[in-house]
């Protein structure tokens, strides 16, 4: 197995590059793959909303840099053999790496370069964060909430009812008659 190349030494000899053709060259030399399976997109982006969301009183919060950073750090990792410049406990590795290929505008050359499928990715991005925009509409938050009072007014008072129902059948027709006068009494 070859030995990756790091995002310094690939942002370097691109640079150094002379020629338009020897960069496309260089670019398509890290490319493994132009095309990752869905399941595998549709896995990458949850964890990545996983990590890129904070919950509080039970909306999720994204953190848009996070999010932003980790996007095009994951389109590394799935789709090229590139390796992280990384020191241990380092947690800037990720912004980085961003900065060095922003710098350079290879970010827009590896997306020429991945084509279509890289569509399909931000689209599996965008549908999820759509979801989660939903999930977090206040009409919903208040539906959700409606629905949970409404079940814990119902099992609350449910057994309630019940007992009362089982008493008035246990009545007779004097006393039935004698609390029905006095529930009309009360509703004057």
């Amino acid at each position: 197995m070859n030995k990756k190349m790091t995002v310094s030494t690939f942002t370097t000899q691109y640079i150094n590059c002379k020629k338009e053709s020897d960069r496309n060259s260089l670019v398509r030399s890290i490319i493994k793959r132009s095309y990752v399976p869905v399941t595998e997109k549709v896995s990458i982006i949850q964890e990545l909303l996983g990590v890129a969301f904070d919950e509080k009183d039970g909306l999720k919060i994204p953190n848009a840099l996070c999010l932003h950073i980790n996007f095009h750090i994951i389109i590394l990792s799935l789709y090229t053999d590139l390796e992280i410049d990384k020191k241990e406990n380092d947690r800037t590795a990720g912004f980085r790496t961003y900065d060095i290929f922003q710098s350079c505008e290879l970010w827009n050359v590896l997306k020429r370069q991945i084509g279509a499928d890289y569509k399909e990715l931000e689209k599996i991005r965008d549908l999820y964060l759509e979801n989660m925009a939903t999930e977090n509409d206040l009409v919903v938050q208040l539906s959700n909430q409606i629905t949970r009072f409404g079940t814990l007014i119902s099992s609350a008072f449910r057994p309630l009812a019940n007992t009362i129902q089982s008493e008035m059948n246990n009545l007779n027709e004097s006393q039935k008659d004698n609390l029905k006068n006095s529930m009309i009494k009360l509703l004057k």
